[in-house]
């Protein structure tokens, strides 16, 4: 089978959430036989060591040329730039199958051209993006968008891009492109022969919002699931709390600098910072959170095992955070909040505990409960569900290519007789 998958981003540009993802199934198509070619948005073509180096030498690519971060969100709505690019992909490299990664920076209307050219096409959603230009539903005055008309999505995306309000006559000029946007996006739905998530919640939050999605299934994300040493039981008083991601408000992380603030802050890290900056600002806007601040490091692996316990405090609606499942993989349990996907991850108690996203007195109370009772960490860490490996990951994501290229045989078929 030959496989086109299209990917927002790419190699040699920084990559995390969704590029992991995408770059973990093309790895795994690629060890199960399978052919596979990428056609993404960057500045760069990748040097045949950043290929190598992702276990993708050889890989074909298909480079669109970058376009402004602020602006990428409107203008990937109809990019004929991209749309042209997609096309030459399609006939050079003649796939059998297109699995879309992702169509920010590149066009909504690929899955129409897929199958105009008679290539089926899956569609994985790593976000909320089909109903938020901004991706994760995340509001302009609220931690999740209650929904609405495409005025009020037009101040949200304003405030989200530029980091502040929509000028007067703006949100009113937008608000067609934004209109225009939903029958765009319906039109993409309605071509593509297969839909993949990573959870339940993204699916049901999608529908929920207006669009339809037709022959959905969830297939998580994967992880290494080398065998990981038993950690040792930590002392009363001296567990280590770890945050690993983003430092963004839709992560939680100011929740997590009020709840730990004091000497209970002493015991956590927080990595993930752009740079010194970064942490400068947020030692200034937490005087009270006296937490280790360290810099972005790709080595999840490292940091986990120099932990006792996991803190994800979203206030937004997750996905599937790999970092959970990372957490699994090293027997490390997981504090997190309550919404999205997380809760489809874990039952509580078994691998973790789950809180109201936002409510600092109940993730304090927790953290405080935690710190002296290091036999509830390992009872709790002991109890981990098993998760899923990119192997067996990626046999399901072969699995669902060859159900849409029989939906789209049997599609075909059923037009020749009418």
């Amino acid at each position: 089978m030959r496989v086109l998958v299209t990917l927002h981003n790419f190699v040699p540009e920084a990559c995390f959430g969704a590029e992991r993802v995408a770059i973990r199934h093309m790895r795994e198509l690629r060890r199960s036989g399978h052919e596979v070619a990428v056609l993404f948005a960057g500045r760069r073509d990748p040097s045949a060591e950043d290929l190598a180096h992702e276990g993708l030498a050889g890989v074909r690519c298909f480079r669109v040329p970058y376009v402004a971060p602020r602006a990428q969100v409107l203008l990937s709505v109809v990019r004929p730039r991209a749309e042209s690019a997609f096309v030459r992909a399609l006939d050079e490299y003649r796939p059998d199958v297109v699995l879309f990664h992702h169509l920010v920076r590149l066009s909504l209307r690929l899955p129409g051209i897929a199958r105009r050219h008679g290539c089926p096409s899956v569609l994985f959603l790593h976000d909320h993006y089909l109903v938020c230009p901004s991706y994760s539903l995340v509001a302009f005055d609220e931690p999740v968008c209650a929904g609405g008309a495409p005025l009020r999505c037009a101040r949200c995306l304003y405030a989200a891009r530029f980091g502040r309000r929509v000028p007067p006559g703006v949100g009113e000029a937008v608000s067609p492109l934004l209109a225009w946007r939903e029958r765009i996006v319906a039109r993409a739905v309605a071509a593509v022969d297969g839909v993949l998530a990573p959870s339940r919640s993204v699916l049901a939050e999608i529908e929920a919002r207006g669009v339809s999605l037709p022959d959905a299934a969830v297939c998580p994300n994967g992880c290494d699931r080398a065998e990981a040493p038993t950690p040792p039981a930590p002392r009363a008083g001296a567990v280590r709390f770890g945050y690993l991601g983003a430092m963004l408000p839709k992560k939680g992380v100011e929740v997590l600098a009020e709840a730990s603030r004091g000497s209970l802050s002493r015991q956590l890290t927080m990595r993930g910072f752009a740079d010194e900056r970064a942490m400068n600002a947020f030692r200034s806007a937490h005087p009270d959170c006296e937490a280790t601040l360290e810099l972005f490091a790709p080595d999840a692996t490292a940091f986990l095992r120099g932990v006792d316990v996991l803190l994800v405090p979203s206030v937004c609606l997750e996905n599937q955070p790999s970092v959970i499942a990372e957490a699994f993989a090293e027997r490390r349990p997981v504090v997190a909040s309550r919404i999205g996907g997380i809760p489809e991850m874990f039952v509580e108690g078994h691998g973790g505990w789950l809180l109201p996203p936002g409510d600092v007195a109940a993730w304090r109370a927790c953290l405080t409960r935690l710190r002296d009772a290091p036999d509830e960490i390992v009872r709790v860490a002991a109890g981990s569900p098993r998760w899923p490996s990119w192997p067996e990951v990626g046999a399901r994501v072969v699995q669902e290519l060859g159900k849409a290229i029989d939906r789209a045989r049997v599609r075909d078929l059923e037009r020749g007789r009418s």
